[in-house]
């Protein structure tokens, strides 16, 4: 006969299941090298993470293309539009063409979209749609594995918009400095506890302060919406200006009838500047294109060179540089390529050979965006 459990080991498992006394979490995997270093290992479970940068670095396109992979792997998203801006990107980026998102007539889809810019909206939200309860009342995994937040800088009280029947709201003449800041600490308060009693995680978009003349202010760490977030969340992730970082650019014509060259895409650097789960501070290049999602095969050049294969029956590594030249060392083949251009167009020819360099169970074609648009229809 098994021994009988004691009392205080019976209260033990019971409150295990009802706080959640599990130090263990998993990580989902982005889809994307870099992403996965930075946070170490993935997106992480049941955490907190911000992402910041200048405008235009392309946050909501990193944070997008997490959300476009976790749905195609299954995994259920919230997104928060507060800025109620992300309708043409969604749609550029292949969110309707891969049928991911939900609406009225297809409830299956796992990307839910809702634009307000109200706290007590998004409370609403997540109260009614992200906890979920065993028959005993402990609380389970949530249907929903992330919520973004898109983003904090344009978080206000629902009392400055005014509900309907009333005369107007608050007056933004009339409008207290810090409001935003409270209530941030007030919402990191009550959601903190969401993300590890249904291990989910919660993922910030904001915005760098500006002091009054437009120039950033001397904390170039510092963010809109107070403190609390950052004391709050578990990784805070930078989109930093990359040395030497190059950009994709084409010509179009404009409507007044002139060719202008255009910028499609550029390499920046990300970093996490706090990260409690792995090491913090490192810099590593991330090539966004605009409308797009994220290249992978720009993460392979700054890879590769630091892995090996054995070629002639000695180590050599997988991309070998002689001033402008490059040899592209694969199983199959080596390529010699004159300049950066005749190397991506290589990796690009050759990307599963290259990528399972990296991961043998990689899927080439779920993880490099510029060679998978238009390939899916809409149901």
């Amino acid at each position: 006969m098994g021994k009988a459990k004691s009392g205080i080991e019976n209260a033990l498992l019971g409150l295990s299941k009802k706080y959640k006394m599990n130090l263990d979490f998993d990580f989902l995997d982005t889809g994307y090298a870099m992403l996965n270093m930075v946070m170490g290992g993935g997106l992480p479970m049941g955490k907190m993470i911000e992402i910041f940068s200048p405008s235009a670095y392309g946050k909501t396109t990193v944070v997008l293309s997490i959300c476009k992979n976790l749905c195609r792997e299954g995994h259920k998203v919230i997104y928060i539009d507060a800025e109620g801006s992300i309708n043409q990107l969604v749609e550029d980026m292949g969110f309707y063409k891969e049928g991911l998102i939900w609406d009225e007539e297809h409830p299956d889809r796992p990307f839910v979209i809702f634009q307000t810019s109200y706290f007590e909206d998004i409370e609403e939200i997540l109260e009614k749609t992200v906890p979920k309860y065993d028959e005993d009342g402990n609380p389970m995994d949530s249907d929903f594995r992330l919520v973004v937040i898109d983003s904090v800088a344009m978080l206000s009280p629902r009392e400055y918009r005014g509900d309907a029947g009333e005369k107007d709201g608050i007056s933004i003449a009339s409008k207290q400095p810090g409001v935003v800041a409270k209530l941030m600490t007030a919402f990191c308060r009550k959601f903190n506890g969401y993300k590890t009693a249904y291990n989910m995680s919660f993922f910030f978009i904001n915005q760098m302060r500006a002091d009054v003349s437009g120039s950033f202010v001397k904390d170039v760490n510092k963010t809109t919406g107070g403190m609390a977030l950052t004391y709050a969340e578990d990784i805070r992730l930078k989109l930093v200006a990359r040395k030497g970082g190059g950009e994709e650019k084409k010509v179009i014509t404009t409507g007044a009838g002139e060719k202008q060259e255009i910028i499609t895409g550029r390499e920046v650097g990300i970093t996490a500047i706090k990260n409690k789960l792995t090491f913090g501070g490192i810099v590593l290049p991330l090539y966004v294109m605009y409308g797009k999602g994220i290249s992978n095969l720009a993460a392979l050049r700054y890879i590769l060179p630091k892995k090996t294969i054995v070629k002639d029956g000695k180590q050599v590594p997988c991309i070998e540089r002689t001033g402008s030249w490059s040899t592209l060392n694969l199983p199959s083949k080596s390529i010699r390529c004159n300049g950066d251009k005749m190397l991506k167009d290589a990796l690009r020819e050759n990307a599963q050979e290259a990528f399972s360099l990296i991961d043998p169970e990689v899927d080439f074609n779920l993880l490099v965006e510029e060679d998978t648009s238009g390939d899916y229809e809409d149901e």
